[in-house]
Formats: structure tokens, sequence, C-alpha cells
């Protein structure tokens, strides 16, 4: 019985540690693997529109997490910007104008402070997004043709958007568990003051 008492207090460390290296992998995971702070949309539209940008949590999209770019030109290619100020993106929801017609989107490009620019060519548009009621998706050579019957048509990603980075994601978890380790194995009840 002395034994297993004593087994169980030498592996409680352990088990804490790996409990803590969890909970800062997923936390790390979730809020900065997942934050951007620009979203770029290269398009042409039919007539003027807006695009509006969506990006949340978890996929619920509202008005107040939401950013509008410039207007695009009609029958013209252009790159405009949002600011989404570095919140948590992992579902993103593209609104493409107010109106039905067709679009042609070329690219997304997603900045982070903490990874590299992530890219959504026309083939990665086209595998990654769904569209929403009344909207179409057609590959063409270089663009996605989204087609709508619908007012407020839109694309939305599937999946959670997330940065696979090694140091983020994994070095710096483990480098927080060592120290939660060392901390946790040298601390005994009786040096509690």
């Amino acid at each position: 019985m002395e034994w297993s008492l004593r087994g169980i207090k030498s592996l409680l460390p352990v088990f804490c540690t790996i409990l803590f290296f969890l909970v800062i992998k997923l936390t790390i995971s979730y809020t900065v693997c997942s934050s951007f702070f620009r979203v770029f949309v290269e398009a042409q539209f039919e007539q003027q529109e807006t695009v509006q940008v969506y990006y949340a949590a978890r996929p619920i999209f509202s008005e107040e997490k939401s950013k509008k770019t410039q207007v695009y030109s009609a029958g013209v290619r252009e790159t405009h910007r949002v600011e989404i100020n570095n919140h948590v993106a992992r579902n993103l929801r593209i609104d493409l104008g107010d109106n039905p017609g067709t679009v042609r989107l070329y690219d997304l490009r997603l900045a982070s402070f903490f990874f590299p620019e992530m890219h959504f060519s026309a083939r990665d548009i086209a595998k990654h997004f769904v569209p929403g009621p009344g909207v179409t998706l057609q590959l063409q050579a270089d663009y996605v043709e989204v087609r709508s019957s619908s007012a407020d048509p839109y694309v939305q990603f599937q999946g959670g958007l997330q940065h696979r980075g090694v140091f983020l994601s994994w070095a710096l978890p483990l480098l927080f568990s060592l120290c939660f380790y060392l901390f946790v194995s040298s601390f005994t009840v009786a040096h509690f003051p």
C-alpha cells in the first residue's frame, strides 16, 4: 500500500504536466493560430459592390464581427482588404455584395502577426469554401465563378482556419510544460508557506 501511494505521488507531476500541455496547446491552437489582422479579397463584379467579411470562433456570424471592403468597380479585377484587428477567425464567411449576379473570385489572403500569409488560390477556394443558398461555385482557369440567384450571396469556409506553425503550436506549449513540470516536481506541501 505504501509503495502504491509513493508511486502515485511520483506520477502525479507527470499527469499534471500532460494535462497542462494539452490545455496550453489547445488554447494556443484555438486563439493565436487562428488570429488574423487583415483579409485581402481579389474579385471582379458585374456591378459596383462591396464585400463583407464575417469572422468568428464558431460558425455563428454577427454584424458586430464583420467588416466591409471599399467598393469594387463594375467589370474591373481589384483587390481590397478589410482589417479585422487580430481577432480569432476560425470560421470565415465572405458576402459577395448585396445583389444576385456573377462574381469572379480570384484570390483570398489572410495576414497574421505570428505566421506567414495564408493564401487561397481559385482552386483552394473551390475546394475549401461552400456556397450559401442560391449560390453555385464553378472553378475556371484562374478564378472561381460565383453565380447567385438570391440577394446577399456568400461563400463560407468549411472547417476551422488554423496555421500549423511548429514553434507556436508545439515548441511553446512544450517549453511551458517543461517549466510547469520543474515547478510541480520540486514543490512539496512542507515548502508551502
